[in-house]
């Protein structure tokens, strides 16, 4: 039937885990307003609910799609169109609106690729494909037309962000998740040179505050939620002032709202941060950030496009672990201009403030996006390889970065499977699980049978977090220094073995998996309601 739609989202083991995608839960909301029966669905790839989808006979399915997700959406793609050759299938998300002709040259089975915002586009496109209009006249979108693959001309931005139907929350109900996704805003004021939400959103755009709050209260209501993230590319206001975000606050705090979330910062933000705001933000909920640091020497910054400074960097974490706000930072260690007395600044940086606990604090290389600043600079420069576009398809300035780079390459990659699994859990425990425990401790830090074993744990994970960012620093400082010595692959293997595979590793691994355990069955004794918090709740 032609009013039926699916709506899905791919997880795989590249992603953080189960959560709400903004995309296709806003264009769920959309279609059922105009009557169309949607099944929305965020799935692992290994379990996608295939019957359940060829059972709801749908005439157009939708696929939101990530640069990480993207092969898993390819195999799920050709795996449905077995069973029903018939359903349009339509790409859309952040990938798609940067690579929206690649996507239909890699995947045959995807009919169109909407890049941008998607609302008014699927619903115009699943006109388009039911005969009442012609597929070329619907805006932001790339899609089959023979053997050839046609581009239309761009849309109108959306600018009443109010107008538009609050999420649909299927995801959150089915999948019994516990944090609720909110967006205030679409775009962002920073102009990173690297980012390709530019392309995606385009201008900043804000919901009224009074909407939002309504939102917020209806999860609360509907769902019993009580965790929020505010997915918005940063919650600052568009013009580097306050108010906007005073509203916010002022608004939860009146209304009396016990809520607790996460937001994305800029660094920039420290600049005008009070304490009395950041007393304020932590009273209406604020318990982690993620803060787009990028690098802590001024030349990437520079480069990056950033309006922070190093000096910046170093205020706003200060600042934000003062308020005991968790932080997760964006980082980007290696670009093609890098040098090593830059990664020196990054590590030693990293290793003050116990980063390098996340694998991708110190191995995150720079990404291109096409159409992008630093795309443009690149090709210019001549640093882009020739042959098929790659994110990390560029030749480096310095080659002592390049031979670091090949080397952690091949390294990371033979790491044997133990050892990556040690690794993996370190970064998760440190970083994505510290962000849920400090939702926890803000909700039941005063709550009775859990006050001592939260500050217990909050005491001895950060001795194993020490452990592990001194043996990563002193791996990694050695690293840039047998590089510069320009000392044989053999050597370097050596050593990094040594250190980086060592038996205190993995007891320091071990230790902060009891640590954890140990938190679990405390939770479990004080009630069974505080165990569901803790397990289900996911940032």
């Amino acid at each position: 039937m032609k009013n039926k739609i699916v709506l899905l989202s791919i997880i795989n083991q590249n992603m953080r885990g189960m959560y709400e995608d903004y995309g296709p839960s806003s264009i769920a909301a959309t279609m059922r307003s105009k009557g169309f029966d949607v099944l929305l669905l965020s799935e692992q790839e290994t379990s996608v609910s295939f019957q359940e989808i060829i059972d709801f006979k749908p005439f157009i399915i939708g696929f939101s799609v990530y640069k990480v997700s993207k092969e898993s959406v390819y195999r799920v793609c050709r795996r449905l169109k077995v069973y029903l050759p018939d359903a349009i299938f339509i790409a859309g998300g952040i990938y798609p609106s940067y690579n929206h002709i690649a996507i239909l040259q890699e995947c045959p089975e995807i009919n169109a690729a909407i890049w941008g915002e998607g609302e008014a586009a699927f619903a115009d496109l699943v006109q388009a494909y039911s005969g009442y209009s012609d597929i070329s006249d619907v805006p932001n979108v790339t899609y089959r037309r023979g053997e050839s693959i046609q581009v239309n001309k761009p849309a109108q931005l959306i600018e009443n962000l109010d107008a538009l139907p609050f999420e649909s929350r299927d995801i959150l109900k089915r999948n019994k998740l516990r944090v609720a996704q909110i967006s205030t805003s679409r775009g962002c004021t920073g102009h990173c040179t690297f980012c390709a939400k530019q392309l995606f959103w385009a201008k900043w755009r804000g919901r009224s505050v009074a909407n939002v709050v309504k939102e917020i209260e209806e999860i609360q209501k509907l769902y019993g939620i009580d965790a929020f993230y505010f997915i918005d590319s940063s919650l600052e206001d568009p013009d580097g002032g306050k108010k906007r975000l005073w509203d916010l606050i002022n608004e939860i705090l009146h209304r009396k709202l016990k809520i607790y979330f996460f937001a994305n910062f800029r660094a920039d933000f420290v600049r005008t941060a009070s304490p009395e705001l950041m007393r304020s933000l932590v009273s209406a909920g604020l318990c982690g950030a993620c803060i787009g640091l990028e690098s802590f020497n001024d030349d990437d910054l520079k480069l990056y496009g950033k309006i922070a400074t190093a000096e910046d960097n170093h205020r706003i974490i200060k600042l934000f672990r003062q308020f005991d706000i968790h932080i997760q930072p964006g980082f980007i260690n290696i670009n093609p201009y890098t040098t090593l007395h830059g990664l020196r600044q990054n590590i030693r940086s990293l290793k003050q403030y116990k980063m390098l606990c996340n694998r991708s604090m110190f191995l995150n290389q720079l990404s291109i996006f096409q159409g992008t600043a630093i795309h443009k600079k690149l090709q210019y420069d001549g640093l882009i390889k020739k042959g098929e576009f790659r994110e990390n398809g560029y030749n480096f300035v310095n080659s002592a970065v390049e031979k670091l780079v090949e080397f952690l390459q091949t390294y990371i990659a033979l790491i044997p499977d133990h050892y990556n699994r040690n690794l993996n859990a370190v970064s998760y425990l440190a970083n994505d699980f510290m962000t849920l425990f400090h939702y926890f401790k803000r909700k039941y830090g005063h709550v009775g049978p859990l006050t001592v074993p939260i500050q217990s744990f909050d005491h001895q994970i950060h001795q194993q977090i020490d452990i592990i960012n001194e043996i990563v620093a002193v791996w990694y400082e050695r690293l840039l220094d047998f590089i510069e010595q320009d000392r044989s692959n053999p050597e370097i293997t050596a050593m990094s073995n040594e250190l980086l595979l060592s038996d205190r590793l993995k007891k320091t691994a071990d230790s902060m998996h009891e640590l954890k355990n140990n938190l679990f069955i405390e939770a479990a004794r004080a009630g069974t309601g505080y165990l569901d918090d803790l397990t289900r709740v996911v940032f």
